[in-house]
């Protein structure tokens, strides 16, 4: 059996462009890569595009002694298939990535005594899922199943991917890094190279191991960054669903469209801010994007952001509150404007199809003798709404949701100081619908929970007992602020999918997804923040009523 390891390289990248070319101890990444993994004798072949932009990454790895194979630029899986041209049928391929300089030969070598114990004809890691650091990657798959992918794959994403058809038609298995290192929670590191601030990052690694870079093991690599200060772009925390890898973070855009927030000191942030926030959040693995056709700005910002589709980014959008339907409205009125709403978010979102619709008043779920929900529904049977749901306000709201099997997404309030949502029943309705994910907003409710009494409203009188009631807690429970009790919270309950967080700047961002990798509280912790915050009033856990 002949191995083969392919390495995927171009100079066209459009986050840090040229990065490939870049030096990194002392050598091109490219061939920094390349050498790490040829090692101990394995053949590495270094894949790029015939397109010339990468002339000079060719005339560059031949000067290294590398071989090279030139092929398409988009149908890189064409090009993976020139570059097996004469092997067998039951020969391998390894495939990795030019941007990735951790994996070496050792690794690659882990990685096929593994697949030669399994009966698969694909074995490959799956950051998070494989609990390694996103970038200590490679994949295994016969030459067999690369001719079958390039048979078999018709459309642009699984030929611009290579193994995208392969993992969704053949025998495949996922490598178990954790096992391997015999530790967990490695998931939230980073070693790949996909911006400058990563390019850095790796910079700073390999400074502080010195030596040989190429002779480096990749177990060292990994200790030692275990030991470094969280890499600039980290992944927030995340779950499995049916549907693959969701993070348990929500990014609320209400604050990038218009004024929202009681706390609010900052107002709309510029576009370019907004655009730019948007696209830090899905560097550090938010997969979740929460707006409204009521949110200002927001739903054109995420378009010019987010222009297409990105893999694994999914959006929540509200139906309008359709304020323009009165009690006489006529049926056809009211389909016609519900179709505004879905078709203007599309426009303004840039999509041909929108994830998750919500309605956003849960009384239009009946209005009209049920014509804005059938409407929605016969939107979702033509493939335009993939998913509906409702955004809810009181615990009656989200039982009657629940009760409903249309509705597969529900948002609701909840924080620490809302005791609303703690009833047995409420709880086993949830357990009843597991095809029901659930997002919750006001995880700090409106940012009232993170200041002092002085923005409180003028009448709550307990507001002075509230924040010192909080500020014992953190101490108590060693957390490390306000915000950080109120995530750690929140994230601990079981039934919590995603906490939906708004922010106004990116270094708000990135602070509040650090806070979100702590530890959630235990079961004992939630019952001492139960004890001491109960009792606050219908009034205050609603702001609609402030």
């Amino acid at each position: 059996m002949r191995i083969r390891l392919i390495l995927q390289a171009r100079t066209s990248s459009s986050r840090l462009p040229a990065k490939v070319l870049l030096p990194l101890a002392g050598l091109p990444l490219a061939v920094l890569c390349a050498k790490r993994l040829a090692r101990d004798g394995l053949e590495v072949v270094l894949a790029t595009s015939t397109h010339p932009s990468d002339d000079l990454l060719c005339e560059m790895a031949r000067e290294y002694g590398l071989a090279v194979h030139r092929g398409p630029l988009d149908d890189v899986l064409m090009r993976f298939v020139e570059c097996a041209k004469d092997l067998a049928d039951g020969d391998l391929i390894v495939r990795l990535t030019a941007d990735n300089p951790v994996p070496d030969a050792a690794f690659v070598r882990l990685l096929l005594q593994s697949w030669k114990t399994s009966t698969v004809q694909y074995l490959g890691t799956a950051s998070p899922i494989d609990g390694l650091p996103y970038g200590l990657s490679a994949e295994v798959f016969t030459v067999a199943a690369l001719r079958a992918a390039e048979y078999g794959a018709a459309n642009a994403h699984d030929r611009e991917h290579v193994t995208s058809w392969i993992r969704k038609h053949l025998s495949c298995a996922i490598f178990d890094g954790c096992s391997v290192l015999g530790e967990g929670g490695l998931e939230r590191l980073r070693c790949t190279i996909d911006t400058a601030d990563d390019y850095h990052h790796a910079i700073a690694l390999f400074q502080a191991i010195g030596g040989d870079p190429v002779s480096i093991d990749w177990r060292l690599l990994v200790d030692t960054l275990k030991g470094m200060p969280f890499s600039p772009v980290f992944r927030a925390p995340y779950r499995l669903s049916p549907q693959g890898i969701e993070s348990r973070i929500c990014l609320g855009t209400a604050q990038l469209g218009m004024t929202y927030g009681v706390t609010n000191s900052i107002g709309i942030p510029e576009e370019q801010a907004s655009v730019e926030l948007l696209r830090e959040a899905i560097k550090h693995g938010v997969s979740w994007i929460d707006t409204a056709a009521a949110y200002g700005l927001a739903e054109t910002r995420i378009g010019k952001a987010l222009p297409a589709a990105e893999d694994g980014v999914r959006i929540v959008t509200k139906l309008s509150p359709l304020d323009e339907l009165s009690a006489k409205s006529s049926s056809e009125f009211v389909n016609a404007a519900v179709d505004a709403s879905v078709f203007r978010s599309l426009h303004a979102l840039r999509r041909d199809r929108l994830d998750v619709v919500l309605l956003h008043r849960w009384t239009h779920r009946t209005a009209y003798g049920g014509v804005i929900w059938q409407r929605l529904n016969e939107l979702k049977s033509e493939g335009v709404i993939s998913e509906l749901g409702a955004s809810v306000y009181t615990p009656t709201e989200a039982l009657l949701a629940l009760d409903d099997p249309g509705v597969t997404h529900i948002q609701l309030p909840f924080n620490l100081l809302d005791h609303r949502w703690r009833s047995r029943e409420f709880k086993e309705s949830v357990a009843r619908r597991a095809d029901v994910r659930i997002h919750v907003r006001s995880v700090f409710l409106q940012g009232l929970l993170l200041h002092s009494g002085n923005y409180w409203p003028v009448w709550e009188r307990h507001a002075q007992q509230w924040v010192y009631r909080l500020d014992r807690l953190v101490s108590e429970l060693g957390r490390e602020s306000k915000a950080d009790l109120c995530l750690a919270y929140v994230l601990a309950q079981p039934w919590v999918d995603a906490a939906v967080l708004g922010v106004e700047t990116s270094a708000q961002l990135i602070e509040t997804l650090r806070m979100s990798c702590n530890r959630p509280l235990y079961a004992d912790e939630i019952v001492v923040v139960d004890e001491t915050l109960d009792g606050a009033s219908e009034r205050l856990l609603n702001p609609s009523k402030w």
